[in-house]
């Protein structure tokens, strides 16, 4: 299993912190973390991609991706927002990393330089490589 990111990296997020064993979380508490983050990213683009991901450009994005899982989490742990309870413009970085995520494994976003994955039955098509949604028209002869 890879981790694709550091605790150093996270703390980049968190200004003046320095994860340790008297913080919350712990540095052994984020160490976990971070490799659970890391499995949610591979469960979510093995669907796409083979992993664990491995191409230099693909994994500064994957990189950014689990960063931000952990952002999202920490501040929850942390009791960190931007504002209010009640603030509407907050978005939890967690949501966006996930949407990310979302989007890289439907075909909207690529990895440019991942390796894509072999479809289940091991055959791949033209529309499945180009991420062409299927389109289906009702009450319509299309064959």
């Amino acid at each position: 299993m890879t981790d694709y990111a550091t605790a150093a990296q996270v703390e980049t997020e968190f200004k003046g912190v320095t994860f340790s064993s008297s913080t919350q979380p712990t540095s052994t508490e984020l160490s976990t973390m971070i490799t659970e983050a890391s499995a949610e990213i591979d469960a979510r683009l093995a669907v796409k991609y083979t992993t664990p991901i491995t191409g230099t450009n693909a994994l500064v994005v994957v990189r950014s991706i689990c960063v931000q899982l952990l952002k999202g989490r920490v501040n929850e742990i942390r009791g960190i927002k931007t504002g209010g309870d009640d603030d509407k413009d907050y978005t939890d970085p967690s949501k966006l990393a996930r949407d990310m995520l979302d989007k890289l494994a439907s075909g909207k976003m690529k990895l440019t330089d991942a390796t894509l994955a072999a479809t289940a039955d091991g055959v791949k098509s033209y529309t499945y490589t180009n991420s062409i949604e299927p389109n289906f028209d009702v009450e319509e002869s299309q064959w």
